[in-house]
């Protein structure tokens, strides 16, 4: 019998979730992609703006199937607080997921 139910997100290998963070963020910024990018480079102060900042945050929950925080860059915005903030959330959502078996248990 065939599943007709959405494939869960991808797993999040270890180091994945940083991956995916500095991608966006190089790309965001239009820099080269590095894995060297300083951790306490903050988002706004390297030249980043509202608008980059969201569509950053779209395309980082998109790849990670999460809803990263806006308010979180806000707050602290340098490169590891994202990646943290990123991580947890991932595994906020995961283990939520974990309960519904990672999917929509509601009405069709």
């Amino acid at each position: 019998m065939t599943d007709h139910h959405t494939a869960p997100p991808e797993p999040t290998a270890p180091g994945r979730v940083r991956a995916v963070v500095i991608e966006e963020w190089s790309g965001a910024l239009g820099l080269p992609q590095y894995p060297q990018l300083r951790g306490d480079e903050d988002f706004f102060e390297v030249g980043g703006n509202s608008m980059q900042a969201i569509v950053m945050l779209d395309r980082i929950g998109a790849r990670l199937a999460v809803e990263p925080s806006v308010e979180a860059l806000y707050l602290d915005g340098t490169l590891d607080a994202l990646v943290e903030h990123c991580e947890d959330v991932v595994r906020e959502e995961h283990r939520a997921g974990d309960v519904t078996g990672g999917r929509d248990t509601g009405p069709r």
